[in-house]
């Protein structure tokens, strides 16, 4: 889709950028065939924080929703289209818990920029080497997907810079609120897909665990925090010659298993304020330094 189809000759948004923080909201996540059925199970998992510090009420409150707002304002005014189109690996498919762990973890290194590679590195060297493959056939299955979702985003990048520097299409006057609904819906399609086939990918490794790996995980969760875990592991795929893109999701995949194993329903469906509407830079401003290094 090109840009121009985002704006209409009639003007809808008169507080656009508001209503675009809560357009992904809309958007239907999963669908179902007449033979599928969705079940609940009763959680029985052990909540892994004792008192979290970031709840969804705090991401639901007004109070976060008007800082992230203005945190978005802030990337939208001073990044250039490259770090309005930046997005972390950790904010498609987030239904495993990763972004609680990390806004609550105990020592503080939630944002902390090794953070990731900690839990990746330790949880890859309890996997022994035909689970770590697992993780690596999953990964090179679902590129494509996630390169698909990266490019889809990049309209969308591009129709709110132009509105925000009024180079706005002949004939049109603003944007058309019932196209970007429409173009967000396909996005979240392809983030079902992919949580779809990372749910079963960790589903079949966790089946896959010894008595012992599990033990092992369990001990990483009674450190009671990251910053207590040990930083001098190197991670076992840097030997095994895979393209950049697919070493960074297994490393995902690592970190989010592991959440999705020692956390709770509460973590997994917990998520941080920004997690919708990431078309503003916002996560550049965050993420620049370690992009940069």
């Amino acid at each position: 889709m090109e840009p121009i189809k985002f704006f209409t000759n009639v003007f809808r948004l008169k507080s656009w950028m508001i209503l675009i923080m809560f357009v992904s909201g809309s958007a239907i996540l999963f669908s179902c065939s007449n033979n599928d059925e969705i079940i609940e199970s009763e959680n029985t998992d052990e909540e892994p924080f004792e008192n979290p510090t970031m709840t969804m009420d705090k991401t639901l409150s007004d109070n976060a929703q008007e800082k992230t707002i203005a945190f978005d304002a802030l990337g939208f005014m001073s990044c250039n289209f490259g770090g309005l189109t930046f997005l972390p690996p950790g904010k498609v498919a987030d239904y495993c818990g990763f972004q609680y762990f990390r806004d609550n973890d105990q020592t503080n290194m939630g944002h902390n920029n090794e953070f990731v590679s900690i839990i990746s590195n330790n949880i890859l060297n309890i996997l022994i080497d035909a689970q770590i493959q697992m993780f690596v056939d999953g990964a090179q299955d679902q590129i494509t997907l996630i390169r698909k979702y990266a490019d889809m985003r990049l309209p969308l990048c591009k129709a709110f810079q132009r509105l925000l520097v009024g180079d706005l299409p002949d004939g049109t006057t603003g944007l058309d609120e019932e196209a970007i609904k429409a173009y967000s819906a396909e996005l979240y399609k392809i983030d079902e897909e992919i949580s779809y086939g990372r749910a079963e990918l960790f589903g079949r490794v966790i089946n896959s665990l010894t008595d012992a790996q599990k033990n092992q995980i369990v001990a990483l969760k009674n450190l009671k925090g990251v910053g207590n875990w040990d930083r001098s592991l190197k991670d076992p795929s840097k030997d095994m010659g895979l393209e950049a893109d697919v070493r960074v999701t297994v490393s995902t995949y690592a970190s989010e298993i592991y959440t999705w194993y020692a956390g709770s329903i509460t973590g997994d469906v917990y998520f941080c304020p920004e997690r919708q509407a990431t078309y503003f830079g916002s996560f550049y401003l965050k993420d620049g330094t370690l992009m940069r290094a």
